[in-house]
This record gives C-alpha cells, sequence and structure tokens, in this order.
C-alpha cells in the first residue's frame, strides 16, 4: 500500500484518506473474502430504513454479479463533474480482481502521471478512475430514486456548493442546500450523468425526508413544524374509557402534575423567530367515549379547563372505535395509550421523551407497578432512587429472533398501554387499532415489536396500574388464541421480503418461520 500511494498519490493531504480506503482490500486478500463494501462512513450516510439500504445493496450487488462490474460506487460526485470523475463512497467491490497488485502495477503509468498529477491533487479515487478508463478494471456508479443521502464538506454554508444534503429526483441529482436554502429552485440541480445505473426500490421523497427528520437532532426543525401546525405537539395521550375505569381522576392529576409540561426557562430559535419552548415541550389528551362509563367521562369535563386546551374529548364512538379515533385525531410527534387506571410519577413523560430523542427509537416500552383496585396505596411521587435515565439497564431490539425471543419469554408485555410510539412510523408501516378487543391489541403490539427499526425496552417502572384481578402472566395463553394473531404472521412475512437478503441471516429467518409454522400458522 505504501509503495501505490507514494507514487499514485500527489498530495499529502489525500495520503491519510488512501491508507484508510486501501486497507479494507488490504483485509479482504489477507482473509479471503470473496467481495466487500467499502462505506466512507464518517461524513457519508443514507436516509433510509435499514431494511430498504439492504435491499439497495443486495440490488447493486445482484446488478453488479450480472454486468461482471469489478467495482461500483455512489454517485458522490460523478454527477457533479460531468462524468470525468470516480470516487469512493459506498462503493461495492468484485475482490476476485488481484486489485493491489493491480494498482501497483501501473501507479507509474506515464499516461496516468502526465494527464493527472501534474494538473490536480489527485486522490485515490482519481487513480481508480484511471484504472476504469484504461479498462484494466470495470467500473460503475450508481443512484437510488427519492434516496437523500448526506455528505459532509468541511464547512457546508461557508462553501456550499455541493456539500451536505443531496438526493436524486426524476433525472436530477439535486443540492439541498443550494435548492432549499439559498433558494435557488432547479438551479440548484444537475442531471444525473448519462452511464450512472438507476436503482428504484420503491422508496418516496416524502419517506426519505420523514426518515431524515427523525434522525435529525435538529430543534429548528421540529419548532418550525410544530409552529407552523404540521404536528401538533410532543406526546398524544390518548385515554379511551372504558367500563372497567375507576380511577380517571387519579390517572388525571398524574398527567396534569408531569414535569414535561413545565414551561422551560428559555425560548427555542426556529427559522422565522423565536417560539416558547411550552409549545415544544408539551403534552396533550386525547380522551375517546363510548358511552360505556358516564362518570369517567363527567370528571374528563371537570379536568378540561385545568388542562388549558390541552385535552380533546371525543364523544358517540362505537366501543371497537375507541383506540383507533384517538390515533386518528393525534398530531403529535409520540403517541402513548393510557389505561385510566394509570397514575404516573410526575417524570415519567419527560424521561420517556429523552430515551426516545436519544435513542431514536420507534418504540420505547416501559414497565408498571401492579396494585388491585382496593389498595389505597396509591400515592407515586417521585422517588429518586427508583427512577432515572439508567442506560446499562435500557435493552435495545434490533435483531428479529431477540424482539421474538424478548416477546414468547414475557419481558415484553402484549399491552398497548406502556409503549411510546412515534406515531409517523405507525403510518409509514401502516399499522392500525380498527377494533378494541385485547387480540387486536396484542396484533398491533407484535407488529411494532418486529416492524421497529429501533425497539427500546427500559425495565424502570414509571406508573402505578390499578386492576380489580392480575392481568394474565404476559403470554402464557397466547397459543390458544392465536386464531387471532393471523397479523402476526403477515407482519413477520412483510419483512422478509426486505430484510432476509444475506446469507448471516438464514438461521435467522429459518428460526423465525419454523417457530411461526410450529406453534401458529397450523392453529389457524
Amino acid at each position: 500500500m505504501k509503495y501505490i500511494i507514494e507514487n499514485a498519490i500527489s498530495h499529502s493531504r489525500w495520503k491519510r484518506v488512501a491508507y484508510s480506503l486501501l486497507t479494507p482490500f488490504l483485509h479482504a486478500r489477507n482473509n479471503g473474502y470473496k467481495d466487500f463494501w467499502n462505506i466512507d462512513a464518517d461524513d457519508t450516510g443514507l436516509y433510509a430504513k435499514r431494511r430498504k439500504i439492504t435491499k439497495i445493496l443486495k440490488n447493486v450487488k445482484d446488478y453488479s454479479v450480472s454486468n461482471k462490474v469489478d467495482m461500483i460506487s455512489l454517485d458522490m460526485c460523478r454527477t457533479r463533474y460531468i462524468g470525468s470523475h470516480w470516487t469512493f463512497g459506498i462503493t461495492y467491490t468484485d475482490n476476485s480482481v488481484n486489485w493491489l497488485e493491480l494498482m501497483k502495477d501501473h501507479c507509474k503509468d506515464s499516461f496516468f502521471l502526465d494527464k493527472n498529477c501534474k494538473y490536480w491533487d489527485l486522490n485515490i479515487d482519481g487513480y481508480c478512475a484511471y484504472l476504469g478508463y484504461s479498462e484494466f478494471v470495470n467500473l460503475s456508479t450508481f443512484y437510488v430514486e427519492n434516496l437523500q443521502m448526506i455528505h459532509h464538506d468541511d464547512n457546508v454554508y461557508q462553501h456550499p456548493g455541493w456539500g451536505a444534503l443531496r438526493y436524486w429526483k426524476n433525472g436530477k441529482y439535486y443540492s439541498s442546500i443550494l435548492k432549499n436554502d439559498f433558494g435557488m429552485g432547479e438551479c440548484g440541480s444537475l442531471p444525473i450523468y448519462k452511464d450512472i445505473v438507476k436503482f428504484d426500490i420503491g422508496i418516496t421523497a416524502e419517506e426519505s425526508m420523514r426518515y431524515l427528520k427523525n434522525k435529525s437532532t435538529d430543534v429548528n426543525l421540529k419548532t418550525f413544524e410544530i409552529a407552523n401546525g404540521i404536528v401538533d405537539s410532543e406526546i398524544i395521550a390518548i385515554l379511551p374509557l372504558s367500563d372497567t375505569v375507576k380511577n380517571v381522576k387519579s390517572c388525571l392529576e398524574s398527567l396534569l402534575a408531569q414535569t414535561f409540561n413545565e414551561k422551560q426557562p428559555s425560548a427555542r430559535f426556529a427559522v422565522f423567530g423565536y417560539i416558547d419552548s411550552d409549545i415544544f415541550k408539551n403534552l396533550r389528551v386525547i380522551v375517546t367515549d363510548a358511552g360505556l362509563n358516564e362518570t369517567a367521562l363527567t370528571t374528563c369535563r371537570e379536568f378540561e379547563n385545568k388542562f388549558n386546551g390541552r385535552m380533546k374529548i371525543i364523544t358517540g364512538l362505537k366501543k371497537e372505535n375507541l383506540l383507533d379515533a384517538g390515533l386518528q385525531a393525534a398530531k403529535g410527534r409520540y403517541v402513548i395509550f393510557i389505561n385510566g387506571n394509570d397514575i404516573f410519577i410526575p417524570q415519567a413523560f419527560q424521561f420517556l421523551h429523552g430515551v426516545i430523542e436519544d435513542t431514536r427509537a420507534d418504540v420505547v416500552h416501559t414497565s408498571n407497578f401492579l396494585v388491585p383496585n382496593a389498595d389505597n396505596t396509591l400515592d407515586v411521587k417521585t422517588d429518586e432512587t427508583n427512577w432515572g435515565k439508567d442506560f446499562q439497564l435500557t435493552i435495545f431490539l434490533n435483531r428479529l429472533r431477540d424482539k421474538f425471543g424478548a416477546w414468547a419469554d414475557g419481558k415484553i408485555s402484549p399491552s398497548i398501554f406502556n409503549k411510546l410510539i412515534r406515531r409517523e412510523f405507525l403510518e409509514e408501516e401502516k399499522i392500525s387499532l380498527p377494533f378494541t378487543d385485547i387480540m387486536t391489541q396484542w396484533t398491533f403490539s407484535l407488529q411494532c415489536l418486529m416492524l421497529a427499526e429501533n425497539y427500546v425496552r427500559v425495565p424502570q417502572p414509571l406508573y402505578v396500574r390499578t386492576s380489580q384481578t392480575p392481568p394474565p402472566n404476559h403470554i402464557k395463553d397466547f397459543p390458544a388464541q392465536i386464531k387471532s394473531l393471523a397479523k402476526c404472521y403477515e407482519a413477520l412475512d412483510k419483512l422478509d421480503d426486505e430484510v432476509f437478503y444475506f446469507d448471516e441471516y438464514a438461521d435467522e429467518k429459518n428460526f423465525l418461520k419454523n417457530l411461526f409454522n410450529k406453534n401458529f400458522v397450523n392453529e389457524v
């Protein structure tokens, strides 16, 4: 590698970069890898779900194998240089080529040195481009329709050019900064260069932008959306009034006491000016009623003024529509279903919001204390020793095997009432609650678990649940009622077409399919 870099790289500032980009070639050769991805992950990212990115990588690999492409890379610079350059970034490499020997043999080519090194600060990307132009190897470049891609420049706003956020759409390669931030419209775009291979896996521009917003920590973007009515507030608590609700007054008092609702000492800056942070950090309550509990409804009406416009009561519903009506009315960034017998510690929503923001999760799953309905010890004032952001105890469930194992072991409750959920995640995955029955709630919970890209379980109990009878031990009677859970299998089947592409996932796929087939599908 040293010989190649000393002879092929004309400027010292590119030599360290060359070592980092050539190291995968050395590692692949020494370990016998037949192919590999070389990803410049320190400053490059794709804004799509992992399942979609997996599909992109699989399609690119299949194309390369079918068309005997030796190396193919994302359109980082080729369009910008009107086809005169090829660059690393997100690159698939067929390792049947003896790359290091090939590079060593040609790094002193007189044509290469005369035409390149004398005129610009050549990097290892340019040297590989020379190998392609000279037909020593077959290089190619690809893009993905509607995909947002970020490539950080040293100082994006001082030298906007084509740094930071870019995307491909309708034959154009856009710089988001030039187009949007600098108001250049179509002037902030270039025609995608003619020889670049297009991949379209059905990602929409809206989907990629939603993913970008969810993974962004930019407070300005959120405050702008809230102030302009794009979203309502941070958390919407949905409270369906069932006939078993007996402690709704205590529940509503605990919601009013949430520290999450307190106005922060300083305002937050948005693109258009300043807005009060109590718009940004607040909790709203949607009560849904089907005439099942007049006492509970009367209590909720008594609390409307106390919530200062942050409570909405929807009446005249059917029992089976209580949950879905609340979900349809919610416009907050996150939603949580509240049982009228839940009594929260004052920091509960502040804590849950902190976890879901810090981990960029789709779902945060928490615990509760269970007490008999007749128990008078319902004082849930803060005990600083029993709650807090203890990430050593936080469980991140990303692998499907781990998710289903946690569900089957009873570590993940099938209840819908102990989860803070990103609302747009439900919309993206088309997860709904058409009925109120228990098995529909279990199906909803399992679909959330299976389809969430990032599912976080926090063991800290943040609230008390009062109950006349103890609930069933999580999932013991699960197989007996499986006829209502056919949709759970559908959730897994949906993943099957998008996730399991690479060999290392085959055992996971078979494990889950066999588990479903053995215990569930035969009983449906």
